[in-house]
C-alpha cells in the first residue's frame, strides 16, 4: 500500500463524524453532530455495481473507514444528488489518495483541482496502475473508468479512450477538463 497518502485535514474545516454505513466504493453515511450526512468522496471515482470490481472497491472503503472516526473536509455542499462532497480522512490519512494508490478508484480528472493533494492522485494512479494493482489488472482493454460506464449505460456516445498509454503527466493535463461527446451530467454518479 502506498505511503504517499498525506494530506492531512485542516482542522479550522473538519466535521468529526461517526460512520453508519458505506454505499459504495465512494460514498458513505456518516453522523455529524447535527445528524445524518452523505457523502462522495471528492477526486476518486470507483467501479459502479456492475462493473468488475464494483463489489471489492466497496469492501476495500469499508475496511479503511469502519471503526474509526472521521474527519470530513467539505469540498461542496451539495453535488445535486443531496450528497456533501468532500475528503475524508482517518488517522490523518486521505481514505480517497488510499482508494487510488490500492488500485480501487480511479483518479476523478474531471474534478480534481490544480493542488497538490489532488495531482497526488494522478501520481498514486499512475503507481498503482504500474502494479497491476485493483481496476489495473487485467487486460488494458478491460480498464473502462466509471464515468465512462456510466455514459454508455445512458447510451451517450464517446469517443474511446485507452489508459494503457496513461501518465501521470496526461492525468494531471485532464485536471477539470469535460470529457467530449455525451450530455452534460451534475458533478458525480449517483
Amino acid at each position: 500500500m502506498p505511503a504517499d497518502t498525506a494530506g492531512s485535514a485542516d482542522p479550522d474545516f473538519v466535521l468529526r463524524a461517526t460512520l453508519v454505513r458505506v454505499i459504495d466504493g465512494d460514498t458513505l453515511k456518516a453522523t455529524i453532530d447535527s445528524g445524518p450526512l452523505t457523502v462522495r468522496l471528492h477526486g476518486i471515482d470507483t467501479p459502479e455495481r456492475k462493473q468488475p470490481l464494483g463489489a471489492a472497491a466497496t469492501k476495500a472503503l469499508r475496511s479503511l473507514v469502519e471503526g474509526q472516526p472521521l474527519e470530513i473536509q467539505p469540498i461542496e455542499q451539495n453535488d445535486g444528488y443531496g450528497r456533501m462532497v468532500a475528503k475524508i480522512f482517518v488517522a490523518g490519512d486521505d481514505v480517497g489518495a488510499r482508494m487510488v494508490g490500492t488500485g480501487y478508484a480511479w483518479a476523478y480528472r474531471r474534478y480534481l483541482r490544480h493542488q497538490p493533494a489532488d495531482e497526488n492522485y494522478c501520481k498514486l494512479e499512475a503507481d498503482a496502475r504500474i502494479a497491476g494493482r485493483g481496476v489495473w489488472t487485467g487486460a488494458p482493454s478491460t480498464w473502462v473508468p466509471p464515468w465512462e460506464f456510466r455514459a454508455g449505460e445512458r447510451g451517450d456516445v464517446r469517443p474511446a479512450v485507452s489508459y494503457a498509454g496513461e501518465t501521470t503527466g496526461k492525468c494531471l493535463a485532464a485536471i477539470g477538463v469535460r470529457p467530449a461527446g455525451g450530455r452534460k451530467a451534475l458533478h458525480s454518479a449517483p
